[in-house]
């Protein structure tokens, strides 16, 4: 049955089952927000389960006063919708505690003020990122400033980093941001303008960690396809999004299967093929290449061209679970 569609008595029934510790609460204010949060938001009993396991207390808000006008305001001010919100609470749930008029208001026309930006435009950010309204105007104001006088970003630049990717507002400059400056300037040889190309192309880059993300594939980029620093450098600053691309389940299996169709992988010639190709796209490239490989030896039967073909796909299959 769906659950959307439970008894009211059936909804409560089903919840208090499983987060026993809402029996504590008063039993008439107890239904009045559980029946808010469902009939208002629409959220499902999992979704109950898991936000009020995390923060129970969110049962304490007053239901006329204090959500309602959150909620309304998130959706006509930010141009939010219910499922958007239920998201947002369930990433964030004191988000429900902040006051409206104190916190929320005061901080949207901050940041829409401090970046030159819509309401609306916001409101995608923090759909994305809700923890934006926990930080302080000095902590974002130092960040901001860190990317401008440090790296030379422009405020057109921050802003449109900071639009893309919200979440580096939570990052600490110091254990974060400066960490990667100092690989690419260590490892590739950048300069901090160079840097400065590679984040404002490819903001998800602060999201990744130099140990288990971009060291590595560095690292593979040069030995395990045949490239100089030089190069793997060149193709990062001009194409900083390979480096958001899985190493083991994307770039290692297609290396290989360049290998078995006796082509010598290199960064310069084939990071486009390995890394942005699609999957069928990727796949009708190696048909062709098999294809290529049979006409030079003077075969042209099609059975042949089937067989390779199946081959070179369950190698490549095989390569992306080992």
């Amino acid at each position: 049955k769906n659950e959307m569609e439970m008894s009211e008595s059936g909804f409560m029934a089903l919840l208090l089952e499983k987060v026993p510790s809402l029996f504590t609460q008063d039993e008439n204010d107890l239904k009045d927000r559980i029946l808010f949060y469902k009939n208002r938001l629409g959220i499902t009993p999992p979704q109950m389960m898991l936000l009020f396991k995390r923060k129970n207390d969110l049962l304490g808000l007053n239901v006329s006063n204090g959500l309602e006008a959150k909620i309304s305001w998130l959706k006509e001010k930010l141009e939010l919708s219910e499922k958007v919100i239920v998201l947002m609470i369930i990433k964030l749930p004191p988000l429900m505690w902040f006051n409206l008029e104190i916190n929320l208001m005061p901080k949207a026309s901050w940041y829409c003020k401090e970046l030159g930006i819509a309401l609306p435009q916001l409101g995608k950010m923090a759909a994305r990122f809700p923890h934006l309204f926990c930080f302080t105007e000095e902590n974002i104001s130092s960040k901001i400033r860190y990317y401008e006088e440090e790296l030379g970003m422009t405020r057109q630049e921050t802003t449109s980093v900071i639009i893309r990717n919200p979440a580096i507002l939570g990052y600490s400059i110091e254990e974060n941001v400066k960490k990667k400056v100092r690989y690419f300037k260590v490892a590739l040889g950048m300069t901090v303008e160079e840097t400065r190309k590679v984040m404002v192309k490819y903001p998800p880059v602060l999201n990744l960690s130099v140990q288990r993300n971009i060291g590595p594939k560095v690292d593979f980029y040069v030995r395990g396809m045949n490239s100089d620093i030089e190069s793997v450098k060149e193709i990062i600053i001009s194409t900083p999004q390979f480096l958001g691309y899985s190493l083991t389940k994307r770039i290692i299996p297609r290396t290989k299967v360049l290998r078995y169709l006796e082509i010598v992988p290199t960064i310069k010639d084939h990071s486009w093929v390995i890394m942005n190709y699609t999957e069928q796209k990727y796949r009708n490239f190696l048909k062709e290449r098999i294809r290529q490989n049979l006409r030079a030896k003077g075969i042209h039967d099609k059975m042949t061209l089937r067989i390779e073909i199946e081959n070179c796909f369950q190698f490549l299959s095989d390569s992306k679970s080992s």
